[in-house]
């Protein structure tokens, strides 16, 4: 296969030799195997310069990934099986966030924009068009007008099928992203020297039949393993998701997950008061927040926390957030967007207006806008100059086209509204923070290679820092209180990690004890 020049063939090659090694208890001449099969792999995905391609590509190589750490996991070297933990998460992230800088500037990397900007401009009046015959009460809508949103819809998919066949072609045929370099994640020892003291990074990686568990710090690394089918641990997380979202009772639900994703590590992180939690795969719906130790104690009551998908894009989020470190919060300049004006069949937000004026108060710098005025072209005109960006809006979430998932603001001349991801991508942000009290605006598709694509991931490719967002529909009550409280504690020098921590614990003291009414925010990003 190498004298032929078939990696396809050589890494799974290796993989089947170091299996038959490791069989024989010749662990060391498994591990050359397992190296030689994962460097002929992220070789060939460092060939790959359309990220698309990249985010699957890892699809069906995972399991190498995990055979490999079970087998540094059991020789005790768990710094090592972190290392390639970390290998097998969030690459093509890493590789954009790194390149971020890449300009296009031939005449037919151009002429391809023009392309995409002319597919976006009909997406726009498609989506405006069906936003206004959908808006239309019963009893003026007609037959032709339902017809008339059928055939829309389906030229919608068309386009949105168009605009990625297009995006693919400039990022093929564009010199500049063909130089695009692929990014080695950052070594864990330089990762352990960004992590403050009280502050622990607690890494996971499933596997089909087990769990991997990592306590980071800034002077030791421990690793523990949990015997459980992936399947078995999805279907709890789907039910406790469930119960949260029927109101049900979740603290059994909350204390078996607790029992498997924090106890393995409970002596570890007894002396610590910040968790960064890297979830993989199913983790990533999970909120943390409540699950409940064999005290009844929620998460939350013990520990501040925030959630990032690698360590290496922690680091990115640090370095990056140095530069506000030593600055006034109060001195911020915000923009803030409440309530706007939008077509379709969603409620109003009644107590957006409330929660945008709220955060006027804490700050000396804010513009906000509400109702028709909150617009996409305010958002995209206004963002480079902005450290905090608030949305007091709905969210949409699109599990098919995570690209297409968005922020729905009010349409203008310029603009349909829908601020959604790949948009977000091109903007130039400066941001100390992005937050979204919208609906599922922390919820991204992750694929087995754990590339998340949607909003946050968006943001954080923008620039900012850090990200506040939800992970379910939230209560609009709930959400103004939280969202004044958490600006008011980060403005008085909280972390931002701590600040969601007491608004979350005052929402579940005052307002309603539920999980459903406080556990859906979360910190992703720089937490300090």
């Amino acid at each position: 296969a190498e004298r032929m020049f078939l990696p396809e063939v050589s890494w799974r090659a290796y993989r089947q030799i170091a299996l038959l090694l490791r069989r024989e208890n010749q662990k060391e001449e498994s591990r050359l195997n397992y190296e030689k099969a994962l460097q002929i792999i992220e070789k060939m995905r460092a060939k790959i310069k359309v990220e698309e391609y990249q985010t699957g590509f890892f699809d069906d190589k995972q399991d190498v990934y995990a055979e490999y750490i079970s087998l540094l996991y059991g020789e005790g070297n768990h710094e090592m099986a972190l290392g390639i933990a970390e290998r097998a998460r969030s690459r093509s992230f890493i590789d954009l966030l790194a390149n971020r800088s890449l300009q296009l500037n031939n005449e037919r990397s151009m002429a391809q924009m023009v392309s995409l900007h002319d597919i976006e401009e009909t997406l726009r009046k498609i989506q405006t068009e069906i936003a206004f015959l959908r808006s239309k009460d019963t009893e003026s809508k007609t037959a032709k007008d339902s017809i008339r949103i059928s055939k829309l819809s389906t030229t919608l998919t068309e386009q949105r099928a168009q605009y990625n066949r297009e995006k693919l072609s400039l990022r093929e045929n564009n010199p500049e992203l063909a130089e695009m370099m692929s990014i080695e994640p950052t070594p864990i020892v330089e990762i352990q020297k960004l992590i403050p003291a009280g502050s622990a990074i607690i890494e996971y990686f499933i596997t089909d039949n087990q769990l991997f568990i990592w306590v980071i710090n800034n002077n030791r690394i421990q690793c523990r393993k949990k015997e459980i089918p992936a399947e078995q641990l999805s279907t709890q997380i789907e039910q406790f998701r469930l119960g949260i979202n029927r109101l049900f009772s979740i603290q059994e639900a909350g204390r078996e997950l607790y029992r498997l994703l924090i106890k393995p590590v409970e002596n570890e992180i007894k002396n610590d008061s910040t968790l960064i939690l890297i979830p993989h795969n199913y983790l990533h719906y999970v909120p943390f927040g409540c699950l409940v130790n064999d005290k009844d104690q929620y998460l939350i009551e013990r520990y501040s926390l925030a959630t990032i998908p690698s360590a290496t894009v922690l680091g990115f989020c640090l370095e990056k957030g140095d530069a506000f470190i030593d600055q006034d919060r109060h001195g911020f300049s915000v923009l803030a967007m409440g309530n706007p004006t939008i077509t379709g069949n969603l409620p109003d937000l009644p107590l957006a207006k409330k929660e945008v004026k709220s955060i006027e108060r804490t700050f000396k710098h804010i513009d906000k806008y509400f109702e028709n005025a909150a617009t996409e072209t305010i958002v995209k005109d206004a963002t480079s100059s902005r450290e905090i960006l608030h949305f007091a809006c709905h969210g949409e979430y699109n599990a098919m086209s995570p690209l297409f998932s968005a922020l729905l603001l009010s349409s203008d001349e310029q603009n349909d509204g829908r601020l959604e991801a790949h948009e977000i991508f091109s903007l130039n942000l400066n941001g100390y923070l992005v937050a979204m009290s919208a609906c599922e605006t922390g919820l991204s598709s992750i694929t087995k290679g754990d590339e998340l694509i949607g909003l946050s991931r968006s943001f954080i490719y923008a620039g900012a820092t850090s990200l506040l967002s939800s992970l379910w529909k939230v209560d609009d009550l709930a959400t103004a209180v939280l969202i004044k409280r958490f600006f008011r504690y980060v403005a008085e020098g909280d972390s931002r990690a701590e600040a969601l921590r007491k608004a979350q614990l005052l929402v579940k003291t005052q307002i309603n004890a539920h999980p459903a009414y406080w556990a859906a925010f979360q910190i992703t990003g720089d937490f300090r």
